[in-house]
């Protein structure tokens, strides 16, 4: 009778730790798939951005064509004029993926303008001004305008403003 108990009880224990061990690799596929999603989502935003951003630097170009300047260069009138990429408006705001607001507006003399990209997290900011120099006038990063030969280690010393980073693209 008691070694029959014991055959139970060892039964039961190595069912438990069945289910224990398929619960832990159930957590585990859980947490990867979650990764992976966010993984790939935030690289899809990445790459949305850099469109979004080229697209709406050409239709600014296209707008002002014939113009003197950039100087009456605002948000305002790009939303009026809807040549906003759909993915980047929301109602009367221009806004990135992630969170942020996109601003424009004309360099001092006005021979140029400005895309103000706000909150893009430390990760996606490093991604967001690789090979990107060649599209630019100028590229900023928090208040740091990139050297036209820039280095990875440049970039990255740069974007680490705790995912609130600051990118400025200068066109004209």
């Amino acid at each position: 009778m008691k070694k029959l108990l014991f055959r139970k009880s060892k039964a039961a224990l190595e069912g438990l730790s069945s289910q224990a061990l398929g619960a832990i690799i159930g957590i585990i596929a859980i947490v990867g798939l979650v990764y992976l999603y966010n993984d790939t989502s935030s690289k899809n935003d990445v790459i949305s951005l850099k469109e979004g951003l080229l697209h709406l630097n050409a239709e600014i170009n296209a707008l002002f064509n014939g113009q003197t300047g950039y100087e009456d260069l605002t948000n305002d009138i790009v939303l009026e004029a809807q040549i906003v990429p759909s993915d980047l408006r929301k109602g009367k705001k221009i806004i990135n993926p992630f969170g942020g607001e996109i601003n424009l507006y004309p360099s001092g003399d006005g021979s140029s303008f400005f895309i103000e990209v706000t909150e893009i997290p430390d990760k996606e900011c490093i991604q967001l001004t690789s090979d990107q120099n060649s599209s630019w006038k100028s590229i900023t990063v928090n208040n740091t305008k990139l050297s036209k030969d820039k280095s990875s280690v440049e970039t990255i010393n740069l974007c680490t403003n705790s995912n609130n980073n600051t990118l400025k693209y200068e066109s004209r």
